[in-house]
């Protein structure tokens, strides 16, 4: 009996010993918190004409990285170009450049680019919202570096077609849509201001895709558009020739009225299919035509929430 107290009494003090001696340490201690040694601001450069988020991403020297946007410090060089807000919502204010930085717990990030451009949206200000200039009514500015937008009754934006000064802006050359380029127009069509605004426009195919147009060259034209998020949209694409027709019953004349082109001969092309070809319309009278795929004619996008 006494032998047996003895060897239990040895092992709590075994114990007790092993503990004082922080044997058992590595399994009662909590875990050390990771800390923070590098911030990186996604996107690094970036081009705007309208209000832009972007991000900052925290590395923590556990290997982690994490969204710390709305924790750190936004601070733009020059708020005359662009400001920010608390959670990397970019402003930008006047025509030019500058630069931001995020910092948090005394790490500071490299500066991320901001070139602040003109503006794409026809009748659009730099620093005000891009509904302000939907349904802009300059008669002139359509052959400029932008394209005007339209609404119709049920909230759709359609673009005008492209002038050549917004074409080459966008890197776009002349070729037919079956050569496989990306970035083409079929051809230009001269305004003397009888039809539209005095100025080149642009004329697409719908060559390079399948049979109804998709990925033709009309339909690569607007998926460029969304893949820029012309006006801060990203879901542009070819409209039917009932849209565009409610488009001129809601709104009329897009010539007088709004300054759209709409020459006499080159429709607006639709991506709905009759026969072999395509409907067209003419946005001055509300014509209905059709044009065969290898055609050049004015485009219109859409884009609708």
């Amino acid at each position: 009996m006494n032998s047996h107290i003895k060897i239990v009494l040895f092992f709590c003090l075994f114990i007790v010993g092993c503990k004082s001696e922080r044997i058992f340490d590595d399994f009662s201690q909590p875990p050390t918190e990771s800390k923070l040694y590098e911030i990186s601001i996604k996107p690094k450069d970036i081009d705007i004409y309208f209000a832009k988020q972007i991000f900052a991403i925290g590395k923590y020297d556990d290997g982690t990285e994490v969204n710390i946007t709305s924790s750190v410090i936004w601070d733009v060089s020059d708020e005359y170009i662009a400001v920010s807000d608390s959670s990397g919502y970019i402003l930008p204010k006047n025509i030019g450049s500058t630069t931001v930085i995020a910092s948090l717990d005394g790490i500071i990030s490299e500066n991320a680019n901001i070139n602040v451009v003109s503006s794409l949206v026809c009748g659009h200000d730099i620093g005000s919202e891009i509904i302000t200039a939907i349904d802009d009514s300059d008669l002139n500015n359509s052959a400029t570096s932008c394209l005007k937008i339209a609404k119709d009754n049920n909230g759709k934006w359609f673009t005008s077609t492209p002038s050549i000064n917004i074409l080459n802006l966008l890197g776009y050359v002349k070729a037919d849509g079956a050569n496989g380029t990306y970035k083409t127009y079929a051809d230009l069509y001269h305004e003397d201001g009888t039809y539209g605004p005095y100025g080149d426009f642009g004329l697409f195919d719908q060559l390079g895709g399948d049979s109804l147009g998709n990925d033709g060259q009309y339909d690569r034209w607007c998926q460029n558009l969304a893949a820029i998020k012309f006006a801060n949209r990203d879901n542009w694409r070819r409209g039917s020739q009932e849209e565009l027709s409610q488009l001129f019953l809601d709104k009329g004349d897009m010539l007088n009225n709004y300054g759209w082109p709409s020459s006499k001969y080159n429709l607006y092309w639709s991506l709905t299919p009759t026969g072999l070809s395509f409907k067209t319309i003419r946005l001055y009278d509300g014509l209905i035509g059709m044009a065969s795929t290898y055609a050049s004619m004015y485009s219109s996008c859409i884009s609708e929430f």
